[in-house]
């Protein structure tokens, strides 16, 4: 039995599972003490691999960060912090200050330049995929150090978009 608390943007979830990615295929989960019922696609996926999930019959289209700094899901970033509140030490922030692509696209629009001041999940570009524009969020709160990207650029899930000091 695993017992986390998982922080998205600044709703935070209590969640209860005994489930191990070994197992894939159907878990019933608690959320907020309420049971939640689960699909996780194939046996043994990695995080990366996993872009969607069934919840009560109904399909989540999402992807996670392998750091799980953030989860991207209905064409919006989420700050994603997770704890265990089973773990006796509590897992540092990696203090990775890059905005990396969360999707392949192409850069359509970039909202800030070098020096501009931001806050964790503010709007800093916009990728276009699949014919959809979708806004990619500032992952640190800081001033933006690097801009990698041109307007009209296409990009690479992960690739480094942003830096933030």
């Amino acid at each position: 039995m695993s017992r986390l608390a998982v922080t998205l943007g600044d709703r935070t979830f209590y969640i209860e599972l005994n489930w191990t990615p070994q197992q894939g295929g159907n878990v019933v989960v608690e959320v907020d003490g309420e049971p939640v019922e689960v699909m996780v696609p194939g046996k043994d996926p990695d995080l990366e691999e996993i872009t969607w999930l069934l919840t009560d019959n109904q399909p989540l289209e999402l992807v996670v960060d392998p750091d799980l700094a953030w989860l991207w899901h209905h064409d919006q970033m989420f700050p994603l912090h997770v704890r265990d509140l089973d773990a006796q030490v509590a897992r540092p922030p990696s203090g990775d200050t890059r905005v990396k692509a969360p999707i392949p696209g192409l850069v359509a629009r970039i909202l800030v330049e070098p020096g501009h001041q931001v806050e964790v999940g503010d709007s800093v570009l916009v990728l276009e995929a699949m014919k959809m524009e979708n806004e990619v969020s500032a992952t640190a709160t800081g001033v933006i150090d690097k801009i990698h990207v041109t307007p009209g650029q296409t990009v690479m899930r992960n690739d480094v978009l942003i830096e933030i000091s």
